[in-house]
């Protein structure tokens, strides 16, 4: 049970992101009527950013979200970064020495006091996978962070009604029966309730 409501909960969290192309239902990257706030002048992911101005970034991000809280009617509660950035910012120690804090638990930090508690790594956020699908063009140096409200009040599903299985019978006779239950579709409902943090990768040549 708890392997099935993984999974079914990863099922429900990719399409809420990218949505079901077969079913012509849109997620949070591919809505086109979401703008993308770019809100960094720095390049995160560049060897030459230092330490101070990636502190300052992650406060220049806090800054957005709580300039954007007004146009959201729930709280933005889950953040969606790229692994890469994940790793980069584990990478550097935190502002206050003797301690094993990150930059990353900075970030995470900074954004709890806007209400941001769940932090989602994927890979599919890189610039690599935004522009093989088309979400930026070739050579553009982009990469996002989405952060949105993943609740019902967000994000919808339609779940299938419980179906039965044939009854089992083991060895001692000891009869079970199994139940299955199916997301049939998922849409991103309220596209903008998500707030889209666009910044560049490395310096453009």
């Amino acid at each position: 049970m708890a392997n099935a409501d993984r999974a079914l909960r990863e099922e429900y969290h990719e399409a809420c992101i990218y949505g079901v192309h077969r079913r012509g239902i849109t997620g949070l990257f591919n809505n086109p009527n979401v703008v993308t706030d770019d809100v960094s002048s720095i390049y995160p992911l560049d060897p030459d950013t230092t330490r101070e101005q990636l502190y300052d970034w992650i406060i220049s991000l806090h800054s957005a979200v709580e300039e954007q809280t007004n146009r959201f009617t729930s709280v933005l509660n889950t953040m969606l970064i790229s692994q890469k950035l994940r790793d980069k910012l584990m990478s550097l120690p935190g502002p206050v020495s003797g301690t094993d804090n990150t930059a990353y638990d900075l970030l995470k930090r900074t954004l709890n006091e806007r209400g941001v508690t769940s932090f989602i790594v994927r890979n599919e956020v890189t610039q690599r996978w935004l522009e093989r699908y088309g979400f930026y063009a070739p050579n553009t140096n982009k990469e996002l962070i989405v952060l949105y409200n993943n609740n019902a009040d967000c994000c919808k599903r339609y779940v299938s009604p419980i179906r039965q299985s044939r009854l089992y019978f083991d060895e001692k006779g000891t009869a079970s029966q199994y139940f299955r239950q199916r997301v049939s579709s998922v849409k991103f409902d309220n596209p903008l309730e998500a707030l889209y943090v666009s910044y560049p990768t490395v310096n453009a040549p």
